[in-house]
């Protein structure tokens, strides 16, 4: 079996660096969406407060304040680039003093009302803001009101807080699918990075031993797949149950072709061996050429199998009435009828 373990690990190994990458680049573009979900959840959270002691030992204790402000300004000043603010500051008007709010981007603090007059904060220990900046907008704010900047400096909050978003529905509601779709992929990935264990799980030390011994003098082998006197390897997919088939576990076997057109026109065509396999509501499909694929029905039907060759366009219905080869064999009544079409054209 080393020859599907080494193929079966290669699988897995594609699969599990694709779905890496997939959640890892969901994980990045869903950050800062996530962020602002976090923040309405702190949003929730956060504590009334209407004095500014009230707001100092709320910040200090970790938790998010919500002030009732008698409004907002745009500091004028911002952190970030010449052509894009990567963070701005307002002044929040609360309690007779001034709040310097850091906030995301420029001009959005609107936006983060969480009702009339009334903005989310929370303590930030770090701030973009130097206190060069932070003395300068209270010598211009004082500059404004024409007073001393000693005696404007009394009338501020002397530490910076950043405000918290107030995120949409929308955006919580696409946040949880995407982690819901992230887990999903996780749990996708662990199943097929386990499923390298299934061949021990499976298969007895003897069948094992039968099946490398069968597969190295090949009925027929082909890239996707081997056929042994009793099996049919598949190397496609994880699923060991429709990787490892023995030859009896065959209910239907086909010829499939799909046809490629432009504009009505046909410019080609593709192969495929199609294996319907007893009790399996799902069906095998192994890509290879026309040649091939009538090789592996050739070396089946001189074998002791009770598989269903060819195709018939009435079989369809009888096979998914049962997924038994005998029962298929007995409705469709095999002996009698004549297999009049040995293909299916998709």
């Amino acid at each position: 079996m080393k020859e599907l373990i080494k193929k079966r690990k290669r699988n897995a190994n594609r699969i599990i660096w694709i779905t890496l990458a997939i959640i890892v680049g969901l994980s990045i573009i869903m950050a800062g969406p996530a962020n602002q979900v976090l923040n309405s959840y702190k949003s929730f959270q956060a504590k009334n407060v209407d004095e500014i002691m009230s707001l100092y030992d709320t910040l200090e204790s970790g938790k998010p304040a919500r002030i009732k402000t008698n409004g907002l300004d745009d500091s004028g000043y911002y952190y970030g680039s010449k052509n894009k603010a990567d963070f701005t500051y307002t002044l929040a008007y609360f309690d007779d003093y001034i709040v310097i709010v850091k906030q995301p981007g420029y001009d959005k603090y609107l936006n983060l009302f969480d009702d009339e007059g009334s903005i989310v904060v929370e303590n930030i220990k770090q701030t973009s803001i130097s206190q060069e900046g932070q003395d300068r907008i209270i010598e211009d704010f004082a500059e404004y009101l024409e007073v001393e900047p000693e005696e404007m400096e009394n009338a501020f909050y002397p530490f910076v807080v950043g405000a918290v978003g107030i995120t949409s529905y929308s955006t919580i509601y696409l946040v949880s699918i995407s982690a819901v779709f992230i887990v999903g992929l996780a749990l996708f990935l662990y199943k097929h990075y386990r499923a390298l264990n299934d061949l021990e799980k499976e298969f007895s030390a003897e069948e094992m031993d039968r099946i490398d011994e069968e597969m190295h003098d090949a009925l027929f082998r082909h890239k996707n797949m081997v056929l042994t006197p009793h099996y049919l390897i598949c190397f496609q997919g994880m699923d060991i149950k429709r990787q490892v088939i023995p030859i009896d576990s065959l209910g239907w076997v086909y010829k499939i072709i799909t046809t490629t057109r432009f504009y009505g026109i046909r410019t080609g065509s593709t192969y495929a061996l199609q294996i319907c396999i007893n009790h399996s509501k799902k069906e095998l499909t192994i890509n290879m050429s026309e040649a091939d694929v009538e090789r592996v029905i050739e070396f089946l039907s001189a074998m002791d199998t009770k598989a269903v060759l060819g195709f018939h366009k009435s079989f369809r219905g009888a096979w998914n009435r049962s997924r038994d080869v005998n029962q298929f064999r007995e409705e469709i009544g095999i002996d009698n009828i004549v297999d009049d079409e040995s293909e299916a054209t998709a």
